[in-house]
């Protein structure tokens, strides 16, 4: 393909991302976009971007979520830098990189062998399927589609090296772009440390062997085997499988196998049929592999692996083309070993798909292609006219299917009900529908839905605290405070939970206690922004000014910007005789809150003031 016409289709692919999932350009955040984006502190300041390379506990405000993730982080931080915490940049950039992905599928598809218009299809398909979406609409689910634009990259480049006409250590260019991008999907999400699986899949099954020899074919993994030895030495995989082994609950690595049998074959079939997608899926866990819907699983994946064995033979042995259907199965299948081998916490999650989906996108374009050789040899403009109805037809009712998940995805409650009217009662999705309930203003739906998830498992602490908070926004604030001292006995390093019993201490005026769970969470978790917030307000409160001050700078420091928290620092600013600190301070709440109670009074009195008054008065 020429360099213009390998442009044209980048900016095709482009523009067909923006078209399909521009909509959803201002949805809001998501549940786990939160902790990752909106309160994370690491991503507010351009200089905290090379402690991402070596610090997993700045991946997230909660400390106790770590990922070894730092170019995520990184992109997450330009951002920021565009948008603040307005979410349009990180829709625009999780757009372009899916877009990108579409264009990277259609050249591999090309590379490999897929004839006619067999890589257009394929870049559709990816584009289009609905399967995706999850990938492209969550922000927090940036991780996959980022880690996948690598893996591509570096899949591409290795089978271009693998084919390049001149002499083979004359294509080390291409090597090197390999290598390259292999290293950016490492810092992107562990799920690449497969790739060399891949560039092995392609050996086997379609590279020239013949003028490589021996030691041609073996040479280039000596790198990628090193690069593998030296991330999981760091710990970068092994400490993250390790976590999740000892993360209680029923983690057994067989079971997890047969279960992931099964959502192998559920994944498949929500690329053929959309219509079972939903924010969280319900997955049971199989306890043998006697269970008849692992072996029927079991039957079809086998199936299907046998035929792309038949296929890479073929493809070996006496028509090339036969490569790309062998070479899809086998992507879908090494992009899946990450989460079907590992325990993860969620049996399933559809962001998850996004990686192994490439696979499925190229066997379905080398179909697409196949489909488009028979036409043009038949040479019936009928069949041809039949053939684009029934393919525009399914590339809009595809289309159509993303534009209404997109808009489920601007809305919190209404994704969560629709995840309740899809799939079986759970207290994970009862409790979704709550935290929808929580943020749309109705607490009283929201205690409803956590008081109802409590009841179906009474072992779900998220409910519980989740009841919590809606009691305490309710008013009902000594219920609120009874549970969560109740969570806090069951739970003891939860350092929210704390936080939340330390906030409602300050509330009801019992500022000894209020300062104990304060530096009880900082204890717990030392870069928590709200502890600090919250332990200058007691401090204030007990007179003690300078310290007040250095712990709301702390906070400020830790991410925490808004008007209120800028306001408690004029006055502490005020009280120590920090006139132009706290002016400042007061001009930048006013700056993004005028409205606020008091504050253009206090903004008046301390331009009036000649120097600081003596008497400080309460936060307000």
């Amino acid at each position: 393909m020429s360099v213009r016409g390998g442009s044209a289709a980048a900016a095709a692919f482009l523009a067909g991302a923006a078209l399909v999932y521009g909509v959803g350009l201002f949805n809001a955040f998501q549940y786990d976009d939160y902790h990752m984006v909106v309160y994370n502190p690491a991503i507010r300041d351009s200089a905290m971007i090379p402690r991402m390379v070596v610090d997993k506990g700045v991946f997230s405000g909660t400390e106790q979520v770590q990922h070894y993730r730092p170019l995520v982080l990184a992109s997450y931080a330009a951002n920021f830098a565009m948008s603040g915490s307005q979410p349009w940049a990180y829709h625009a950039t999780n757009i372009l990189l899916h877009g990108v992905a579409a264009w990277l599928v259609f050249l591999l598809a090309g590379a490999w062998g897929v004839s006619r218009g067999g890589p257009l299809v394929a870049g559709l398909v990816f584009l289009v399927a609905p399967a995706h979406g999850e990938a492209v609409n969550y922000v927090a689910a940036r991780s996959s589609s980022l880690a996948t634009v690598f893996s591509l990259a570096a899949v591409y480049a290795y089978s271009r090296f693998r084919q390049s006409p001149v002499a083979p250590w004359r294509a080390g260019t291409w090597l090197a772009a390999s290598y390259l991008s292999w290293g950016l999907g490492l810092l992107s999400k562990e799920i690449a440390i497969v790739v060399p699986a891949l560039m092995m899949a392609y050996d086997v099954v379609a590279a020239p062997r013949a003028r490589w020899g021996r030691f041609g074919l073996v040479a280039p993994y000596l790198p990628l085997v090193a690069g593998a030895l030296y991330y999981l030495r760091e710990g970068r995989v092994a400490s993250i499988a390790a976590s999740i082994m000892a993360g209680g609950g029923n983690r057994d690595p067989l079971m997890n196998l047969w279960t992931q049998l099964r959502v192998a074959v559920r994944a498949l079939w929500l690329y053929l049929w959309p219509a079972g997608l939903s924010v969280h899926h319900e997955v049971a866990m199989s306890a043998s592999w006697r269970e008849w819907p692992v072996i029927a699983s079991a039957a079809v994946l086998t199936a299907l692996t046998v035929a792309a064995i038949w296929a890479a033979r073929r493809a070996r042995h006496s028509d090339p083309t036969w490569a790309a259907p062998a070479l899809g199965w086998s992507w879908f299948v090494i992009a899946s070993l990450p989460t079907s081998l590992i325990p993860l916490h969620v049996q399933f999650q559809e962001h998850r798909l996004y990686f192994p989906g490439v696979g499925v996108a190229l066997a379905l374009g080398w179909l697409g292609g196949v489909a488009v050789a028979r036409l043009a040899a038949a040479g019936s403009v009928r069949r041809w006219a039949a053939a684009t109805v029934v393919g525009g037809g399914l590339v809009i009712g595809m289309t159509a299917v993303d534009l209404q998940r997109t808009r489920l995805w601007g809305n919190e409650l209404a994704l969560w009900q629709d995840a309740e009217a899809h799939e079986p009662p759970s207290a994970h999705i009862l409790n979704g529908v709550g935290v929808g309930h929580l943020r749309s203003g109705d607490a009283a739906a929201a205690l409803d839905r956590f008081t109802a998830a409590m009841r179906f498992d009474p072992s779900y602490h998220e409910a519980f605290a989740n009841a919590a908070y809606a009691l305490h926004r309710l008013g009902r604030h000594d219920e609120a405070l009874a549970l969560y001292e109740s969570l806090i006995r069951e739970h003891p390093t939860q350092a929210t939970y704390v936080l939340m019993a330390g906030g409602l201490y300050h509330l009801k005026g019992d500022l000894a206690r209020a300062e104990r769970a304060y530096r009880e969470t900082i204890r717990l978790t030392p870069r928590f922004a709200d502890a600090y917030e919250g332990l200058g307000g007691v401090l204030f409160q007990r007179h003690a000014y300078p310290e007040a001050v250095e712990a709301f700078e702390r906070a400020e420091r830790l991410g925490l910007t808004h008007p209120a928290l800028r306001v408690k620092l004029a006055y502490a600013y005020r009280a120590i005789g920090r006139h132009g600190s706290a002016l400042a301070a007061a001009e930048a709440a006013f700056r993004d809150s005028p409205n606020a109670p008091g504050l253009a009074e206090l903004l008046e009195a301390l331009r009036a003031e000649g120097s600081v008054g003596s008497e400080a008065g309460n936060v307000p």
